[in-house]
């Protein structure tokens, strides 16, 4: 039976296998480097962000605590940021737009529209209905102005259509996934860019230079993982408002 060669990544010496010291201890085996650390640099995108730990030095505020930020650091950046949230509504609406429909529907009944001068109903500049809200600027409500028949009709076109929602929902979890395998690949790829170069490069090197190639397909990623999100917390929340509706049906 032939020896079994040594990782391309690992050295010989004294008649023992050492590991190359620039190879990340952490790689799956069987796995390279490159994938490794783009698989790791997948997995991230969609942990949720934990602020690293401040070093307080004599129970004194660090210089960093004295620069705390309460929003992005330049205007272009804020408006980035709601352009995605724009975004990402807009698509809910696209994907969803039965449960914006059942939504205005109740609306509709339980709230009251204001009027203009003219008496007709005030929408504001996006042509959302101005509502009439209490003195602290709660929108009024009222669900007793819901009819048996109205929340029986309620929980028919919730129950029907809950099961192309969830399945909409799926679908973008997976056009998610797929942005997200697509990250790995160009990282993966960019990270060997580096091999063979003149001068040695580290695995940090490369490392940087695979995240720096790879920025695009990682924001397209966190976008459609947020927009997965918003799609699953859309669907559990139409749950919770049949289950609700069929609750009041029982009093």
């Amino acid at each position: 039976m032939p020896s079994r060669q040594p990782c391309a990544t690992s050295l010989t010496k004294g008649g023992s296998t050492v590991r190359d010291p620039d190879e990340d201890p952490r790689r799956a085996s069987g796995a390279t480097q490159s994938e490794a650390d783009a698989h790791a640099a997948a997995a991230e995108v969609a942990e949720p962000f934990e602020p690293p730990p401040m070093h307080v030095e004599e129970d004194r505020p660090s210089p960093r605590f004295l620069r705390l930020r309460y929003d992005w650091a330049s205007p272009q950046e804020a408006q980035v940021i709601h352009q995605a949230h724009d975004v990402v509504d807009r698509l809910m609406v696209e994907r969803f737009p039965d449960v914006y429909l059942i939504l205005a529907e109740i609306q509709g009944v339980v709230r009251v529209q204001l009027l203009d001068d003219h008496g007709d109903p005030r929408v504001d500049e996006a042509g959302h209905p101005v509502w009439k809200r209490t003195e602290v600027g709660r929108i009024e409500e009222d669900y007793t102005r819901l009819t048996r028949k109205q929340m029986e009709s309620l929980i028919g076109q919730i129950t029907t259509r809950m099961f192309a929602w969830e399945q909409e929902s799926e679908k973008m979890w997976m056009d998610a996934m797929m942005a997200k395998a697509q990250f790995e690949d160009r990282f993966a790829i960019s990270y060997n860019e580096l091999r063979g170069s003149t001068s040695r490069s580290t695995v940090d090197d490369r490392q940087q230079h695979a995240s720096m190639s790879a920025a695009d397909e990682r924001y397209y990623t966190i976008y459609l993982t947020v927009a997965s999100r918003r799609a699953q917390a859309l669907v559990r929340s139409m749950d919770r408002l049949g289950q609700r509706i069929k609750d009041l049906l029982m009093l």
